[in-house]
């Protein structure tokens, strides 16, 4: 099984990111005209608690994908840090069947204790900002069954590790998008049915069994079923397994920890301060920026990122920069584009469908766009340091996140400055290192200047669309 991208994969990236964000800008108008600002307040701050749960991840899912990748490339032995040069054309196919044992080992007891986490901790945080389950109604039955659904969401990830890590993401999207119609299908005949927030977490409910089905077909092809046929694994492969990948996935883990203190510490805490009308203006500006425009704008980008691992296998460092530029510079046109329809057609869009609930003003929003974009961007060279099975970057995630959650919690609690503390103190305590410190080190580990970075981006970007043009002619 080779590694490589296709221009369908390519293609079906931007299909599945059609379906997968399409189906959720089609029902967000309905969400929004027929929740209640509480209910939508409440639906933004159960995804935020999922969000903190799944951190019990801890970087495995990317572990189990990167060594996948470095299996198929050649990689006969796997290594606590950095990639083996043992490497030659045979793929060593019982250590493809050692992973995967190791990834269903490791996913089904993090999933119970995410489970675990959100019927006890979470629900005492629910019962807290819905006034004892009493501003939304049948509000504890709606977490109780979006708890169970998280659990099933993250026991298969794993699969998530499997397609992307086999560069099979033509497969992987198709099956984000036959889970997002499903979704959708069920989302809207609910909510019409008068089903309220409930509708919402059904459909959350439903769609991971769709995903789960589709990807399991994609990966054991014949070919694959047939090289892991006979293949025991014991349980001490998936021991030595566990602990290798563990040396890593524990940087990482903790990395995930401090991003969630960066991106998501604001909304947990704006529960704790503000009102749950105040808490879904500032969900839907995170589900835009962060939910809708991220995806559409790094689609391509996380199509080519298997390849990264590939290219260090094989010492390609030419292929690396092209394949990284294209990504980059791609996702930098698509998020500066989309930014500027959310800050200044957004906001009209909402008041034409009804919506009970609203962005926040002008200038938090243009804080908050600018200040995703940046962190965006540090995020994509960072991948660059990951590829190899390093990340240097954990110090400074950590102390930044720590920042963070001290300044949004000190902002809420002591000064009256609201969502508008919240998107400034973020944006500060990251422009002061992560956002520049990345960028310049991922450069110089590749050799090249940033704007050589984003001169190759053009040229390759060029290129693509002028092929696409001369295959239509």
């Amino acid at each position: 099984m080779e590694i490589r991208v296709s221009k369908n994969d390519v293609i079906w990236g931007y299909v599945a990111m059609v379906f997968n964000y399409g189906t959720g800008l089609f029902t967000l108008p309905f969400i929004l005209s027929m929740l209640s600002a509480e209910e939508v307040g409440m639906n933004y701050l159960m995804l935020t608690i999922s969000n903190l749960v799944i951190l019990a991840d801890f970087g495995f899912s990317q572990q189990f994908g990167r060594n996948i990748t470095y299996v198929l490339s050649g990689v006969q032995r796997l290594l606590k840090e950095g990639v083996s040069s043992e490497a030659n054309s045979t793929i060593n196919y019982h250590l493809v069947a050692v992973l995967i044992r190791t990834a269903r080992y490791v996913y089904m007891r993090l999933g119970l204790m995410v489970l675990l986490l959100m019927l006890t901790a979470g629900t005492v945080y629910i019962y807290h900002v819905t006034n004892g389950f009493s501003s939304v109604s049948h509000s504890l039955w709606i977490w109780l069954l979006f708890s169970v659904s998280v659990f099933f969401n993250f026991y298969y990830k794993y699969y998530t590790a499997l397609l992307t890590g086999t560069a099979l993401m033509m497969e992987y999207n198709k099956s984000c998008m036959y889970s997002k119609i499903v979704y959708l299908l069920i989302c809207i005949a609910l909510l019409f049915a008068g089903y309220g927030l409930m509708s919402v977490v059904i459909a959350n409910f439903v769609s991971p069994f769709i995903q789960r089905y589709y990807s399991y077909i994609s990966f054991y092809s014949r070919e694959i079923k047939d090289k892991l046929r006979g293949e025991q694994v014991s349980k001490q492969e998936i021991k030595d397994t566990f602990n290798t990948l563990w040396f890593n996935a524990k940087r990482l883990g903790l990395i995930f920890v401090a991003q969630y203190g960066i991106s998501q510490s604001g909304i947990f805490f704006c529960g704790l301060f503000l009102s749950l009308p105040e808490i879904a203006s500032y969900g839907l500006l995170m589900q835009l920026v962060g939910g809708v425009l991220c995806t559409c704008a790094k689609s391509l980008f996380n199509t080519v990122t298997p390849l990264f691992g590939k290219d260090i296998v094989r010492n390609d460092k030419q292929a690396l920069v092209r394949h990284f530029s294209l990504g980059n510079f791609v996702f930098w046109v698509i998020f500066i584009i989309g930014g500027l329809l959310i800050v200044f057609v957004a906001p009209w869009m909402l008041q034409l469908i009804h919506s009970n609930s609203l962005l926040p003003s002008t200038l938090i929003m243009v804080i908050f766009v600018v200040d995703a974009l940046l962190d965006y961007n540090r995020s994509n060279f960072t991948y660059i340091f990951m590829a190899e099975n390093r990340y240097p970057f954990l110090k400074a995630d950590i102390y930044t996140g720590v920042a963070v959650v001290i300044l949004t919690f000190a902002t809420l609690y002591f000064t009256d400055w609201g969502l508008l503390g919240v998107v400034t103190g973020r944006f500060i305590c990251m422009l002061c290192y992560n956002y520049w410190k990345w960028p310049v080190e991922a450069s110089r580990k590749l050799q090249v200047s940033i704007t050589y970075l984003v001169k190759v981006g053009w040229q390759e970007s060029f290129m693509k669309v002028e092929a696409i043009i001369k295959n239509k002619k």
